[in-house]
């Protein structure tokens, strides 16, 4: 899978507003994610997989969930069961910033002209 990043993050001052340490948590979490943006993990495995302690990442999940773009949620949570939650990434409104791909060469334009990257 290849995540895909809109230069948007950072022209629109994204990257700015969710800090380093909720891009690195934005990033691991769409490595979990769907082609609809929900995002089917636990904390537990999202702290490992970014190597910081669980309370840390319950940290950078609850900064994250606060931030928006354009008065919309970037991240949203919803309980599944008593213990577990699923994290869903919305579009940013001008763009999504964050695509998922199983080709490095498919990605989706926003016909902004924007600079794209592809992580695999």
């Amino acid at each position: 899978m290849y995540l895909t990043l809109h230069s948007s993050l950072f022209t629109e001052r994204i990257v700015d507003k969710i800090g380093s340490s909720g891009l690195t948590t934005l990033l691991c979490l769409a490595t979990y994610m769907n082609e609809d943006g929900v995002c089917r993990t636990t904390q537990k495995e999202l702290s490992e997989r970014m190597g910081v302690h669980i309370n840390s990442m319950n940290k950078y999940l609850n900064d994250l969930l606060e931030v928006t773009v354009d008065g919309e949620p970037l991240v949203t949570k919803q309980k599944i069961n008593q213990n577990n939650y699923i994290y869903i990434i919305h579009p940013i409104s001008k763009v999504s910033a964050i695509f998922i791909s199983d080709d490095s060469k498919e990605v989706s334009s926003s016909g902004d002209n924007g600079t794209q990257m592809s992580i695999g």
